[in-house]
Formats: structure tokens, sequence, C-alpha cells
């Protein structure tokens, strides 16, 4: 886990103006506590989240590709990112299913920031 300084830091959600910030969040619910999500950013695996945790990358302009995994699925998603911007990806693990799926979806800003709020950040030296 990051520190309590830059989880509040990141939850202040300010861009600098040549800069893009992205969030990954993955809720806080029961199903699917026990498993960590692998995460991966421009096809480097960067660490994985558990319930209740996010991302967070300050980022050039640009189009990156961040995806997940498990034993039945590879999800990815595409962001082109403008500078001064905020963007949140939500990952869900479904485990309604016969076998369990991950599914990475673009949110609004209002329900990003809502959720980003109720999740700690985790460590991240990785640097896009």
């Amino acid at each position: 886990m990051a520190s309590q300084s830059q989880d509040q830091v990141a939850k202040g959600f300010s861009t600098s103006t040549d800069k893009a910030n992205i969030y990954l969040f993955r809720k806080s619910k029961f199903a699917g506590s026990a498993v960590v999500l692998p995460v991966t950013f421009n096809q480097k695996v960067i660490g994985g989240t558990k319930i209740g945790t996010y991302f967070h990358w300050e980022v050039s302009p640009g189009t990156y590709t961040i995806s997940s995994q498990n034993m039945s699925s590879m999800p990815s998603i595409d962001l082109t990112v403008e500078a001064g911007k905020n963007y949140y990806i939500e990952q869900n693990f479904h485990t309604w299913e016969i076998i369990p799926k991950v599914t990475l979806d673009a949110v609004d800003e209002a329900e990003g920031k809502k959720q980003v709020l109720k999740c700690q950040l985790l460590a991240n030296s990785f640097k896009p």
C-alpha cells in the first residue's frame, strides 16, 4: 500500500496542464475478496489489485493500453488521454458465471471520484 499522504495527494484529483491522470479502481465487495487481479500497463505487469484498492498514474497525452487477467479472460481497454483531464477505469471480478471473469470499464468522472475516494492507493513505482 502507498502512504497515507500519497493517497491524499492522488485523491486531490488535480492535474497539471501537460499531464493527465488515470485511475484504475476495484470496488470493495465480498465477492472475489481473496483474489488478486494482475494489472498490465502498456504490456508491462505493474502489480495487482485487491478489493477496495486503486492505482493512479500521471501520464503524458497519448494512447495507453491497460489490461487485467484471470484464468478465463484477459480484458484490455485503450485510453486516449488529453492533458488536464482525469480518466477512471473500474476493474470488476464477476464470480456469478461458471468460470469467473474480469472486466475493465471506463466510468464517468462523478462515479470514478466517488469510488476512488472509498479505496486505498496501491504502491506504484511504475512510470508510464
